[in-house]
């Protein structure tokens, strides 16, 4: 680094640049973690950090892995759980029915949630899962139904920007 050692760049660091303290080092490392988690661009990371953000772009790095796929997996039987308890719990209610998602799919309760629900005549249902923000993006959902085939429509369900 040009400018010499890493607390020169960590703008939360108060102590003395030529006689480092330990205590004020950890101070400033927790205090620009807790700030990293309210950035959310690259630019407002490149601009808090100017030369260390350089170096860290520079530094050689695995290929950005695509868990969009993994993501709908998991969606898919996310879905389908969803219809076998409608169907098999007619008069259950939204609640009964995240409780029991819950519990069958403890892994996914704080990505997805069901956050509207309706019952229509027939059997017939329409939901909105909520899928929650990973890795930067934003909420989004999807709408389905008791006619949803999420196995074999995973790749093209419809994922949109949540607003509910």
């Amino acid at each position: 680094l040009p400018g010499g050692t890493l607390e020169r760049y960590l703008p939360s660091y108060t102590g003395d640049e030529y006689d480092l303290a330990p205590d004020a080092k950890r101070e400033a490392v927790y205090a620009e973690i807790e700030e990293m988690t309210k950035l959310t661009t690259d630019d407002e990371l490149a601009s808090r950090y100017e030369d260390l953000y350089e170096a860290i772009c520079a530094l050689p790095s695995k290929s950005r892995v695509d868990y969009e796929e993994v993501l709908r997996d998991y969606l898919s039987s996310y879905i389908h759980d969803l219809q076998r308890i409608i169907t098999k719990n007619p008069k259950w209610q939204v609640e009964q029915i995240r409780e029991r998602l819950t519990s069958q799919q403890p892994s996914t309760s704080k990505v997805f949630s069901v956050k509207e629900f309706e019952r229509l005549s027939n059997g017939r249902f329409e939901a909105t899962i909520v899928i929650a923000e990973i890795l930067g993006e934003s909420d989004r959902a999807v709408r389905v139904d008791d006619t949803t085939n999420a196995a074999m429509d995973a790749p093209s369900l419809e994922l949109t920007q949540a607003n509910v």
